[in-house]
């Protein structure tokens, strides 16, 4: 393992295995008598796979020649570098944190406290939620099953509508003292 680690020539890929490595110590299998298996191939699409022996063709564990770790024995999409990720785990991944760095190209909400933002009027809002059935700015449920969910972009768009409503409360509220007043 050790000359197969030090004789790759990209260091996130050794890195990748190294980790695998870590993470077959970890690989429950579901009934007894079944022994997982690792096999090292450089000349296949799955370089690097850990697979049940009573179900060879399904991989627990597998590593692609571009470096894309798969947890799970099937994937529902094409395994490709194309849409930028690294990591595919089927069923879920279940931790106790999980933190995710916000690029500086996506920003944060607090654009709708500068003087220029243009927050829509209550009725705008209302006649849009009526017409087009969500919230303006929030991806449709369809959008979501086909693109699936970018955590720190609905955190973005969570806290936009979130302050887009403290500016209504803020609006209603000198309304209402306005007529107190009265």
């Amino acid at each position: 393992m050790v000359y197969l680690l030090s004789n790759m020539k990209n260091l996130k890929f050794t890195v990748i295995i190294a980790f695998a490595f870590i993470f077959l110590a970890f690989i429950p299998l579901t009934q007894k008598n079944h022994f997982s298996q690792v096999e090292f191939n450089q000349n296949s699409d799955k370089v690097f796979r850990v697979f049940n022996t009573q179900e060879p063709n399904e991989n627990l564990l597998s590593i692609s020649s571009e470096g894309i770790l798969h947890i799970g024995p099937q994937l529902l999409k094409e395994e490709s570098t194309a849409d930028g990720y690294y990591l595919y785990v089927e069923k879920g991944i279940r931790t106790e944190r999980v933190k995710v760095d916000i690029a500086k190209t996506n920003g944060w909400a607090d654009y709708v406290f500068e003087e220029d933002y243009d927050l829509i009027s209550l009725e705008e809002l209302e006649s849009y939620i009526h017409d087009q059935g969500h919230l303006p700015g929030i991806p449709t449920r369809e959008q979501l099953e086909e693109e699936g969910l970018d955590l720190a972009e609905s955190n973005k768009q969570l806290l936009e509508k979130v302050e887009e409503l403290s500016l209504y409360i803020l609006q209603l509220n000198k309304r209402l003292k306005q007529l107190e007043s009265k």
